[in-house]
């Protein structure tokens, strides 16, 4: 009787979950100052996300596949916590991101 109550009392555990992404970009910018002006073009990307429960951590980084007219090759990158408050259904859910990138 006594293990029972242990184990109601127990909190139940919280899941773990990876995420592994990649996909294709494109941006476009004015010319700024002395920052070049960005053409379109594709930017892979890929990116992985850890969460225990319903806070994470993430990365992703992307970066030009062909160089630009100033034979410059740009890449861009992030890091984030997110925050997953509640599922809408089994595969739909808002996630709340904040990070930092360059």
């Amino acid at each position: 009787m006594a293990a029972g109550l242990l184990f109601a009392s127990l909190p139940a555990a919280r899941a773990q979950a990876i995420d592994v992404f990649a996909g294709l970009n494109t941006l476009t910018a004015k010319q700024v100052t002395q920052i070049p002006k960005l053409n379109g073009g594709v930017f892979p990307s890929a990116g992985v996300e850890l969460w225990i429960g319903a806070i994470g951590i993430g990365a992703e980084a992307a970066f030009r596949a062909t160089t630009t007219t100033q034979n410059l090759r740009p890449a861009y990158y992030d890091a984030n916590l997110l925050l997953s408050p509640f599922h809408i259904t089994r595969s739909a859910w808002p996630e709340l991101v904040v990070g930092v990138g360059y």
